[in-house]
């Protein structure tokens, strides 16, 4: 920020945003948890076939785990999906593309980084827009 501060036309609309994680934070640890868990069911897999030369009880019982997690999570939904829908009531959106008929804000901030309507952000322009807007914020809170 420059140290002669901000002009009110320099900060973006700020949206009141749901209170815990969004939907992109729950779409990426539900990413982390069903790739931790295929390699732990391919680890064990792999070990039963090493360890007893054929297919076994163990290598039974991780493929009916396997197949119960997810119809589990077929029934159930992945958590972000509810959130999303939460997210589009309250009025925004914090995922970069189809979703453009809402402005995209920054989950940490609820800075605007793209109004709605407009065209989806690259990674590149998405990436400034947020340094952008968390560095206003921060100035902002220090004031």
């Amino acid at each position: 920020m420059p140290p002669w501060g901000l002009l009110p036309s320099q900060i973006p609309q700020r949206l009141e945003v749901l209170p815990g994680p969004s939907s992109l934070e729950l779409f990426r640890r539900s990413r982390r948890i069903a790739a931790w868990g295929f390699a732990s069911y391919a680890v064990v897999v792999v070990a039963a076939f090493i360890i007893v030369g054929r297919p076994g009880p163990v290598t039974l019982f991780a493929l009916v785990a396997l197949v119960v997690g997810g119809a589990a999570f077929g029934l159930v939904g992945p958590p972000y999906v509810e959130r999303i829908k939460d997210e589009h009531r309250e009025g925004y959106t914090v995922w970069r593309q189809n979703t453009l008929w809402k402005p995209q804000v920054d989950a940490a901030t609820g800075f605007v980084i793209r109004p709605a309507g407009a065209r989806a952000l690259s990674l590149q322009e998405e990436a400034v827009a947020l340094k952008r807007v968390r560095e206003i914020a921060r100035y902002l809170d220090e004031r």
